[in-house]
């Protein structure tokens, strides 16, 4: 045992968790647990999207400005968040109260969202419709700000509290959690609990996420106690640190972006499409609030079996994030970005023209590999070249790369594609392939940087660990 925890036992005095020796791993759960919140909130808002504008009848355009005023917030509360957090004064710490304020908001705006459509009568009864978009839309977007500033700060309390041995061991676990809860937050629907309720199927998901949401974040804020800081730390712009990482770009990262980039265009429609693809095209459903029950019921079937799709990828790549190092290192990251991104591709293909639902629990299956590879392996390029001290600024700029892929699917296939194939959400999937392939033939170009292997297999181990959540920050974008 530690000098500080013999100290500690012998004169009953406090000392600081992150200068213990170590940690209790039941302790280390508890304190990573709030990096839970975030992923579920996401995860579900992403899976409902399609479903809720299709009830309220809101048109492509509107969709698509919804999705990206989300990649707005996503590109610019997030970062936001973290700096401001790391110099607040507070008495308590200075992560905390963000994940208590951006909780308490993300619970109000979702319960508002619930009751979009009962809300909306209550406002206006001449212009029902246009009422109910409203409060939706405007509940959504204040659920994503208040989300987005417990995402960082919550992330980032994880690395404060925890002594630095054993900050591997806490990535993991963020790795564990992001990776349950998009399990989670998807199996809730896929097992149709709602009909044991008197909840719609949104409203049902919504009321479970919100309950996980607010038990993973008091849990967190109760076993993990911050101390306050002595000293206000120089003020820094997160912007202005992005724009001189872009300027400053080594050509290792420059096209590990590229890579990224792409493959955010290709995957970005499948996560706004597939629910809407299997209650209008495999069902034969229709959501609309107008819509007989008859067709709203066989939509909704399909969206517990996208949900259930969903389950498939994200258990995939909770069990395959465990072996990816050593499947990279034997076989190099190259080699792997190349052969998964070529089979995202191919499924996505698949899109065109299979219509057995029991067929797309296992064509998600490759898609699941797929997205460790493109989300991880770029950020293990960016690790094993840049100094430590600029390491954030250039996983902050690969984001970017992400963040601009997302909206350019978004306007491109979203909106483009819809006018030209209305109604047809198993074509937009479909024609994303275009873009998986262009980044198999991208990933040729991709630069390696020269590491002894063992640091290659750290690296991965450190950068795995915020797969899951950087899917979601990018995914609402």
């Amino acid at each position: 045992m530690g000098e500080n925890t013999v100290d500690k036992e012998v004169n009953d005095e406090w000392v600081p968790l992150c200068k213990r020796d170590h940690l209790p791993f039941i302790h280390i759960l508890g304190i990573t647990l709030g990096t839970l919140a975030p992923t579920v909130i996401f995860n579900i808002l992403y899976t409902i999207f399609t479903p809720l504008v299709v009830k309220l009848k809101i048109p492509q355009i509107g969709r698509t400005m919804i999705l990206f005023s989300g990649g707005v917030i996503g590109f610019t509360i997030n970062p936001m968040a973290g700096v401001i957090s790391d110099s607040v004064m507070f008495k308590y710490g200075r992560r905390r109260i963000f994940m208590v304020c951006g909780g308490i908001g993300v619970v109000i705006f979702l319960i508002i969202m619930m009751y979009c459509v009962e809300i909306g009568e209550y406002l206006s009864k001449d212009n029902t419709l246009n009422a109910q978009r409203a409060v939706m839309i405007v509940s959504l977007e204040l659920a994503m700000i208040a989300g987005n500033c417990v995402t960082t700060p919550a992330r980032s309390l994880c690395s404060d509290v925890t002594p630095k041995k054993q900050q591997i061991l806490v990535s993991s676990c963020v790795t564990v959690y992001s990776g349950l809860g998009g399990i989670f937050s998807n199996i809730v629907g896929g097992l149709e609990l709602y009909k044991y309720t008197s909840l719609s199927q949104e409203s049902f998901i919504l009321i479970v996420g919100i309950i996980l949401f607010f038990i993973s974040i008091l849990i967190t804020i109760i076993v993990t106690r911050e101390e306050p800081l002595t000293e206000k730390p120089e003020s820094t712009n997160p912007f202005k640190q992005m724009f001189l990482a872009f300027k400053n770009m080594p050509p290792p990262v420059l096209r590990a972006g590229l890579c990224f980039f792409f493959a955010q265009i290709a995957c970005y429609q499948i996560g706004v499409q597939q629910t809407d693809f299997m209650g209008r095209t495999i069902e034969g459903g229709d959501n609309a609030i107008d819509a007989p029950q008859e067709e709203i019921d066989k939509y909704q079937k399909g969206v517990s079996w996208a949900m259930m799709c969903n389950v498939m990828n994200y258990g995939v790549q909770f069990l395959y994030s465990f072996v990816h190092t050593y499947v990279c290192n034997f076989f190099g990251m190259k080699v792997v970005f190349i052969f998964l991104l070529f089979v995202l591709a191919v499924m996505y293909l698949l899109y065109f023209f299979v219509k057995s639902k029991i067929a797309f629990l296992f064509i998600n299956l490759p898609v699941g590999l797929a997205t460790v590879a493109y989300l991880a392996i770029p950020q293990a390029v960016v690790s094993l070249t840049v100094s430590s001290e600029t390491l954030g600024s250039y996983l902050g700029s690969l984001q970017i790369f992400g963040n601009v892929g997302c909206q350019i699917s978004n306007f491109l296939i979203g909106m483009g594609g819809s006018e030209i194939w209305p109604n047809k959400p198993g074509v937009l999937i479909g024609v994303s392939s275009v873009f998986a392939f262009i980044d198999a033939i991208v990933g040729f170009f991709m630069i390696i940087p020269e590491s002894k292997k063992e640091d290659m297999v750290k690296s991965e181990k450190e950068n795995s660990s915020s797969i899951e959540l950087d899917r979601t920050d990018s995914v609402m974008v």
